[in-house]
């Protein structure tokens, strides 16, 4: 693509996605397997999605732990910087912005999770396309989703059409954008259905676009700590490694999320536009997310998807069946659920309760069971 800055795509991919547990663990999280059935893992489908909107290698952040396995899996198509710990996304998203900012000098960074599934691709480069020239007016700009439903799992964003008359309005609304007036954490479903019912808020789906330098400048006023050791750790970084002096310099850094940091209180301000997107979304947050992308495949024999190798006998079930186990699995009337056989583990869950085995996770230690977090 041409734009008059470089675009540099920035992956923070981090957290063990505990929603999905047994299938994804601390030492093997959610990005790095094929919950999409694409025969690729959901960070290679990111990476995929956005190179060719790239102007410069796309920077993937994640943990030390992971860097080898991320490695594997993309080989040199991307710049691995590598966390000595987890810090939230803004630290992250800031030690990328500092480094693309001091080799690219005016350049705008996306920052889009690792582990959602978007289709279809055309559809989102419009939406990044529009969310880079509101960028490029100087704005934090993010990528709205439509709500299909009042959930209380997502947060929401507040969007309104400015109708000024002056040249950025203008321009905002030239490059598709709406101004945005307020962020709101995960509200409780009536409120959720407030939401949707008034046609003014949209999922937010954690997608920045901002120019680095616009970002590092936010910081500056906002947490000049942050913005500090960022500019800082862009120098110290070598073969995306820290020194030991970067990496006690981390260890101090606050942990916060890019909503919180950023974009809560730009949006007061006014520096905060959003892109309605036109293309279809999930974060894959938990196996019934799984299960209603599954829905519509055909080859769900008898209302059961199978996923792995498990030999599978169903009678009056609508199910989705995790497993490589040559031992045969029999389901007899069940209706809207899950089951995981991961060889160590067997977990069953009822689909419409799937956010709650997080709560699980959290239990897993306490009952002696913290080697299969």
């Amino acid at each position: 693509m041409t734009t008059s800055s470089p675009f540099i795509p920035v992956i923070p991919a981090g957290g063990s996605g505990t929603r999905l547990w047994p299938l994804s663990r601390k030492s093997h999280p959610k990005f790095l397997l094929d919950l999409a059935g694409s025969g690729r893992s959901l960070l290679v489908d990111t990476l995929e999605r956005l190179t060719p909107l790239s102007s410069a290698t796309p920077i993937i952040v994640t943990g030390r732990a992971h860097r080898e396995a991320v490695a594997d899996q993309v080989g040199d198509s991307a710049r691995i910087l590598a966390e000595p710990s987890g810090k939230n996304s803004m630290p992250a998203i800031a030690w990328a912005a500092a480094l693309a900012e001091r080799e690219h000098p005016g350049a705008i960074i996306g920052s889009f999770a690792a582990d959602h599934v978007i289709t279809p691709k055309e559809d989102f480069w419009k939406g990044v396309y529009s969310a880079i020239a509101a960028a490029e007016l100087g704005y934090l700009a993010t990528i709205g989703i439509e709500p299909t439903s009042p959930s209380s799992a997502f947060g929401y964003i507040e969007a309104y059409s400015s109708d000024a008359a002056d040249e950025e309005a203008i321009a905002l609304r030239s490059a598709g954008a709406l101004s945005v007036s307020r962020f709101v954490e995960k509200p409780d479903r009536e409120t959720a259905a407030e939401f949707v019912k008034s046609g003014r808020f949209m999922w937010n789906a954690g997608m920045f676009v901002v120019k680095a330098r616009v970002l590092l400048e936010a910081l500056d006023d906002l947490h000049p700590a942050m913005s500090d050791a960022a500019r800082v750790l862009a120098e110290d970084v070598t073969n995306g490694e820290l020194s030991a002096e970067g990496e006690e310099l981390w260890e101090h850094l606050e942990p916060i999320a890019i909503d919180h940091a950023l974009a809560e209180p730009l949006a007061s301000r006014g520096a905060v536009c959003v892109v309605p997107a036109s293309f279809d979304w999930d974060d894959v947050g938990d196996f019934g997310a799984l299960s209603r992308m599954a829905s519509s495949d055909d080859d769900a024999e008898m209302g059961v998807h199978v996923v792995g190798s498990a030999p599978v006998l169903s009678e009056a079930s609508r199910a989705r069946v995790y497993s490589d186990s040559s031992r045969p699995i029999a389901l007899v009337g069940l209706n809207g659920v899950s089951i995981v056989d991961t060889g160590d583990v067997l977990l069953v869950v009822e689909d419409a309760k799937a956010q709650e085995v997080a709560s699980l996770v959290k239990r897993l230690e306490s009952a002696g069971f913290g080697s299969l977090a």
